[in-house]
């Protein structure tokens, strides 16, 4: 799937940028998340669906599909483009079990159709006592959720029952540049608590990131006194 990072510059944002090539207003970034240096400097990790204009200036590897659309819209912003250097899907990631001290993804997992699938396979790949960083839209922030359902558990166990793909949902938009879920903050802690239990740890949360502003970001720690994989299958499509 291709994963990608927000475009959008609301009026509201536009005072968080941060400008590049000194006095060139053509090119411009988001800052860094202070959130994510104080936990994650000094170690390796994947991000999943880098972008130019939405920089972590963390130690990470990319991980994504080559989106010619999206790369277009990165050299108009910054003047480059993020490499890949993993071309996977966000729910297929070729790395090794317990490999990675983080997994981060900014406005990725909304565009992931099968939420537990890409959740878990991103559990998979970090270490023990390692970090999940996520970052997904407030529940209003892109116009065309604004008048969608909040996304719910049993929608989320079909997908995954299913093996949901973007083929089966067409009526979502253009894989990749379209949202397959609308989450809170609330929702997304009740999801993640559902699947994995005690087997992730809420360390931070915030109601809005400190990054673009249009987010809410949760950071989870994998608690190494589990050696099983979570399991999900018992619920069932109309739990």
């Amino acid at each position: 799937m291709i994963i990608r990072s927000p475009l959008a510059t609301p009026a509201r944002f536009l005072k968080r940028l941060l400008r590049f090539n000194g006095s060139d207003k053509k090119h411009w970034a988001y800052p860094e998340s202070q959130l994510a240096h104080s936990l994650l400097h000094g170690l390796s990790g994947l991000e999943i669906g880098p972008s130019t204009h939405n920089p972590f200036g963390l130690n990470t590897r990319n991980v994504g599909r080559t989106d010619p659309i999206y790369e277009a819209e990165q050299l108009r912003i910054t003047g480059t483009f993020s490499k890949i250097d993993i071309e996977a899907d966000a729910d297929a990631i070729p790395v090794p079990d317990d490999s990675e001290d983080f997994v981060l993804s900014s406005h990725v997992i909304e565009h992931c159709p099968d939420f537990i699938k890409t959740v878990l396979e991103w559990y998979r790949i970090i270490k023990p006592n390692g970090y999940l960083f996520m970052i997904a839209p407030l529940r209003d922030a892109a116009p065309s959720d604004r008048n969608r359902p909040l996304t719910t558990w049993s929608h989320l166990v079909t997908d995954f029952v299913n093996q949901t793909t973007p083929e089966m949902e067409p009526e979502a938009g253009v894989f990749g540049h379209c949202h397959y879920h609308v989450f809170t903050i609330d929702t997304m802690k009740d999801f993640l608590k559902t699947i994995f239990s005690e087997r992730l740890e809420l360390v931070t949360a915030q109601n809005r990131d400190d990054k673009i502003g249009n987010g809410f970001t949760l950071v989870y720690r994998k608690t190494p006194t589990f050696q099983t994989q979570p399991w999900v299958a018992k619920y069932q499509p109309n739990a």
